[in-house]
């Protein structure tokens, strides 16, 4: 008596076992590997491109990251040139006061000393987003690397 369990088992085996084709081998064999190669070939392609964009989406958002620190950089740079030129402007001031007022340039050291370590942090800001925006760090590397072994791979199973 055969229960339900093992006509299922017999229905999968008949399902999945090859029929005798016209030259007694079996039915589409070479049509089975054919269309197995392109299946994973397929899936292949896919997995590929779906990794060649989370690398690339994850360059973009660290790109965008450096050219934030790009702007607060020159925003940085920008407010030191500000005061630098208060310091200028101040400082020929104080050379016209001196000639006649003769005032202690205490301020005009602290504007100066202020616009040149801001300046030094905006200029220094601007460097590393630089640095780190180049075109090397954008390459999506290890779908590089994936698609080189692959082209690696394929040379070997040819020349086997």
């Amino acid at each position: 008596m055969i229960t339900e369990e093992k006509e299922e088992t017999l229905a999968q085996r008949r399902a999945t076992t090859p029929s005798p084709g016209r030259n007694g081998g079996t039915d589409g064999g070479l049509k089975a590997l054919v269309s197995s190669l392109r299946s994973d070939a397929s899936q292949w392609i896919r997995q590929e491109t779906a990794l060649a964009k989370a690398e690339i989406s994850e360059k973009v958002n660290e790109a965008g990251k450096n050219v934030a620190l790009l702007i607060a950089g020159a925003c940085t740079l920008y407010a030191g040139v500000i005061v630098l030129l208060l310091a200028a402007a101040a400082g020929a001031a104080e050379l016209m006061r001196m000639a006649g007022v003769g005032l202690v340039p205490s301020y005009l050291t602290g504007l100066l000393v202020v616009g040149a370590v801001v300046s030094l942090i905006g200029w220094g800001t601007i460097k590393k987003g630089k640095n780190k925006l180049s075109a090397e760090k954008l390459k999506p590397e290890r779908t590089a690397d994936t698609l080189r072994n692959t082209k690696n791979w394929a040379k070997e199973k040819i020349h086997e």
